[in-house]
């Protein structure tokens, strides 16, 4: 089992990568049960949280579900409020202890939308491990695209999940944090959920379903 507190007791940050059906909602969500964690989920896709617990909150904005539902588009600024709020309502949560972490489903949109330029969310990467003191909030990314996440998130991940991905801009990406890590992510079968471990400080491990 993976544990997201570091020797201190702190919550660390992970990121979850791999193509479409890979098994990365399924892997973060067994992560939080197994571990009894307590979560805020922000997410495009929330028909993938339709099943889970109590311990998993999904942020809803009533105004964007509405408009999605009415099938008119969502602006990149709508986003930007949207996340930027979700942030401010996760960092509050969290300071009263009445969640564990983050979950950021997607989270290469945030960086294609916002530019990385959120202050809360620039200010959550650094001192997530503070919020509350002591013990500290997770930050759990999922993404398809690691190769569009901002290094100050991905660089200081204490862990990172690699499914099986095979876009040739993400596999320059992990070949560049591991020798032949692209590589061999890209050689992962496809639905096999299979994935590689890779952990700040240690070699890549193949790891079998989790």
């Amino acid at each position: 089992m993976i544990n997201l507190k570091d020797k201190d007791g702190q919550f660390q940050k992970m990121l979850i990568c791999g193509i479409p059906g890979s098994g990365k909602t399924f892997f973060s969500k067994k992560l939080v049960n197994q571990n009894n964690y307590n979560v805020l989920v922000w997410t495009p896709n929330k028909h993938d949280f339709e099943d889970v617990g109590n311990n998993f909150i999904v942020y809803h904005n009533q105004k964007l579900d509405a408009k999605i539902a009415r099938g008119e588009v969502v602006t990149r600024a709508e986003i930007q409020e949207d996340f930027e709020q979700f942030l401010i309502a996760g960092k509050s949560l969290a300071q009263q202890k009445l969640i564990d972490g983050l979950l950021i489903d997607e989270l290469d949109l945030y960086y294609s939308s916002n530019h990385g330029n959120s202050p809360t969310m620039e200010f959550l990467i650094t001192n997530h491990r503070h919020i509350p003191e002591g013990r500290g909030m997770f930050l759990i990314g999922i993404t398809r695209k690691p190769q569009d996440i901002g290094t100050k998130f991905s660089g200081t991940c204490m862990h990172q999940i690699f499914f099986t991905m095979d876009e040739v801009n993400a596999i320059t990406r992990l070949n560049k944090i591991y020798t032949n890590l692209g590589n061999d992510v890209k050689a992962v079968p496809f639905k096999s959920y299979k994935f590689y471990h890779k952990e700040i400080g240690k070699e890549p491990i193949l790891c079998n379903p989790y």
